[in-house]
């Protein structure tokens, strides 16, 4: 995986990852524009579902590497950190600018961070699909309108990243935004480019095998039962405010 990759003087940042594909070399990244005379925080997320590239917080390149598809079964083992400031070669070109050297990068450091699960028995960070008791998948509706649990099947609408929001509390992200409870006044919403204390809930494990989400105003994320937009405004959590995931 190539967290940051930039190649002689150009202000193209490369993001990147290369495995067998298994009949050979394969890659998948993205690139963005930034100043690399000057100090910026350059980070991967890497969880079971995928890897996603940043550049001070801002998301610009997301590669999936679930369930081994397209052979990407090497990205679920463990990897070393490696700083170099390599000359000559393939990308940058055979020729060396001799006048040029001796150069030097300069790294103020490097953190690494493991997810801990501290969100009640939640999937921190897996992207999932959440089943409503009436059976059909709770959409984020694109961030475009208040949220409904209606879908028959999940497809990108329907697919939520559970991130630990810290105080054993989660947030949920589809299409890079954040559900909101809209403290229990209005049908919730994914719209948020953060999340604070309205877009965290805890993650609560039922006896029955299911799950609830306590919003910040001490109310439960309802279904509605599919007949009308979701809420978070419920006292107690029962059939409506039960769900299942995948």
């Amino acid at each position: 995986m190539d967290i940051m990759e930039q190649v002689n003087t150009s202000n193209t940042i490369l993001g990147t990852m290369h495995w067998n594909g298994g009949s050979g070399h394969v890659q998948y990244g993205g690139s963005t524009t930034t100043t690399p005379g000057d100090f910026h925080v350059y980070a991967i997320e890497w969880d079971a579902s995928s890897i996603r590239w940043y550049v001070d917080n801002t998301l610009y390149v997301t590669g999936n590497i679930a369930n081994n598809i397209n052979n990407t079964g090497a990205f679920h083992n463990p990897f070393f950190i490696i700083l170099n400031l390599a000359v000559g070669g393939d990308l940058s070109g055979p020729t060396v600018n001799d006048a040029a050297l001796p150069a030097s990068m300069t790294v103020d450091y490097v953190r690494v961070y493991n997810i801990i699960n501290s969100g009640g028995g939640a999937p921190i960070g897996r992207t999932i699909a959440i089943k409503g008791s009436n059976g059909l998948f709770v959409s984020s509706e694109n961030g475009t309108q208040a949220m409904t649990c209606t879908r028959t099947a999940p497809q990108a609408w329907e697919e939520f990243t559970v991130v630990d929001a810290g105080n054993g509390k989660v947030a949920l992200q589809a299409m890079s935004k954040y559900v909101s409870s809209e403290n229990g006044t209005q049908p919730i919403t994914c719209n948020r480019t953060s999340f604070s204390d309205w877009e965290e809930f805890t993650w609560v494990t039922n006896s029955n095998g299911t799950f609830s989400l306590q919003g910040n105003n001490g109310k439960f994320v309802s279904s509605e039962n599919g007949t009308q937009a979701m809420t978070c405004n419920r006292a107690t959590a029962q059939g409506w405010e039960q769900f299942t995931f995948q």
